[in-house]
């Protein structure tokens, strides 16, 4: 680490060609025990190396099932399959009539799909207008939505001062659809506003504001459409133009949603928060230990050359003895090489020799 340090320190050139200059490797001063104490050294650094990137690989594999299991997580929750028990000691045949949608996905007893647009009051594209200003309004980038979570941090700033743009500040339980998206991955996925902050909303976003709180649960919609019959919907409709994927507001409208009594809704969202709760206290577990790894790797690569890794042993041979033995540059070319006047000398004296 210190190295890459030094020849940052040493970069020539300028951005974006920026070089470590050739006198800098040749200058650079190397530590060198002793071979024997080299070859005792790279074989502890692979020991040690690869426990710890298969430490490494074991923490990477469990974000990945983490990942997994949130997805299976939204699957069961809006198959009702995290409310059977709830169900059977709330027996209730009440059911939501908020519209009705076609879906060839089976529901439990009590449930029903509708189009978006049943539950929702607003549809609405945001400013087209380009954000470039140093301070001002906050406006969200397209970058800030992913799937069930906004970063707030990912905002430009626009001139508002008129209030020109104060209809499209968000409100708390706005839902926010990516409409736009270099990457298909991203187009269509939803994610819930929360909190009073000043915030706008670019057009390559969508806002989506839903009815009466009495019919449906923004957090539960916010779930319901990122999984499922839902998600499957709008990425079939995804359409890709000039290396941008989009969808259309329509597209939203007429996406199927599985809706079921508000007071399942709700303990639907419990269940979902409770085992993502778990899941996020699992992942600060593995991010802690990646981190201890990397640590722990720049700690024993330290450790390697300041000669504290591995014991030293008084029978090895000094690496004074080793360098005393090297051939040195002279020794390597013993002939000088001859300018063009020496040359020329040389001839011209060999000539004089021939005439006489």
């Amino acid at each position: 680490e210190r190295f890459r340090q030094e020849a940052r320190r040493n970069m020539t050139g300028s951005a974006g060609q920026l070089r470590v200059p050739k006198r800098f490797f040749e200058q650079y001063p190397v530590p060198l025990p002793p071979l024997a104490e080299q070859k005792r050294i790279v074989a502890k650094l692979e020991e040690s190396l690869s426990d710890l990137n298969s430490g490494i690989e074991v923490f990477k594999t469990v974000q990945k099932q983490l990942a997994v299991y949130r997805d299976a997580v939204l699957k069961w929750a809006l198959e009702g399959k995290l409310t059977e028990n709830w169900r059977s000691k709330h027996q209730t045949t009440k059911e939501n009539k908020a519209g009705g949608a076609a879906s060839n996905e089976s529901l439990p007893a009590g449930w029903r799909w509708v189009n978006f647009i049943d539950v929702c009051v607003q549809l609405r594209n945001g400013i087209s207008e380009k954000p470039d200003l140093d301070s001002g309004e906050k406006i969200l980038k397209i970058s800030s939505v992913r799937p069930l979570s906004i970063n707030l941090e990912e905002c430009r700033y626009i001139n508002n001062v008129d209030g020109r743009y104060d209809e499209f500040l968000l409100k708390n339980n706005d839902l926010l659809f990516t409409r736009y998206n270099g990457s298909e991955r991203y187009v269509g996925v939803c994610a819930i506003f929360k909190g009073t902050e000043r915030f706008l909303y670019p057009d390559k976003l969508i806002r989506a504001q839903l009815k009466s709180i009495e019919v449906t649960d923004p957090d539960y919609v916010a779930y319901a459409v990122n999984t499922g019959e839902s998600r499957k919907h709008l990425r079939q409709r995804i359409r890709t133009t000039a290396g941008q994927s989009g969808i259309s507001g329509q597209d939203i409208k007429t996406m199927p949603v599985p809706i079921c009594s508000l007071p399942e809704q709700k303990q639907i969202c419990e269940e979902i928060r409770t085992r993502f709760a778990i899941c996020a206290e699992i992942e600060k577990m593995v991010e802690n230990g990646i981190r201890q790894s990397d640590a722990l790797r720049q700690a024993l690569l330290k450790q390697a050359f300041e000669g504290k890794l591995v014991p030293q042993d008084s029978n090895d041979e000094p690496v004074e003895q080793v360098l005393n033995r090297l051939p040195t540059q002279e020794s390597k070319n013993p002939t000088k090489r001859q300018s063009k006047k020496e040359k020329g000398q040389s001839k011209k004296s060999h000539s004089q020799l021939v005439e006489v």
